[in-house]
């Protein structure tokens, strides 16, 4: 199954990239910091980061994603992602501050429903799943299939 983000203003992904890269790099030096996170997980989305950094980087050309992912592996990630945000959220919420930055709301909101639309899109216990978190993901503002995220399975060869 594709994974496509975007395209997107890469300015919003730029933000994004940026404000996860911190928290990131903290959660890093901090061991710890972030209790449920596993540093496998930790060291994916660093590589996830370091990709899109490089797409992002340059004009002002929109930026465009894509990852072929078996659903095995999009539930891991998604459910990795999901922990990961939820505690973030959590943390900020206890200190007072904004989630992540406004500037990478479109950027995130594309990220987040283009895993959505492939779990939804696998069927049986993945579009569960799908249904839970979409319910549940904090800073989320877009309504799932309306914002830039594109989900586009392979073709089956018949």
């Amino acid at each position: 199954m594709r994974i496509v983000v975007g395209p997107v203003d890469a300015e919003s992904a730029r933000s994004w990239i940026t404000y996860a890269r911190d928290v990131l790099r903290r959660a890093m030096v901090a061991p710890g910091s972030l209790t449920d996170v596993d540093d496998t997980v930790l060291m994916v989305f660093s590589e996830l980061l370091d990709e899109w950094e490089l797409l992002a980087a340059g004009d002002a050309m929109p930026f465009t994603w894509h990852m072929d992912l078996d659903t095995d592996q999009l539930v891991a990630l998604a459910e990795a992602f999901h922990g990961l945000v939820v505690e973030l959220a959590a943390a900020a919420e206890a200190r007072g501050f904004a989630q992540a930055p406004p500037a990478g709301q479109v950027f995130y909101d594309a990220v987040v429903d283009a895993m959505l639309a492939g779990l939804l899109a696998a069927g049986g216990a993945a579009a569960v799943l799908g249904t839970r978190l979409e319910a549940t993901w904090p800073g989320r503002n877009q309504v799932l299939a309306t914002g830039p995220a594109v989900l586009h399975s392979p073709p089956t060869g018949r």
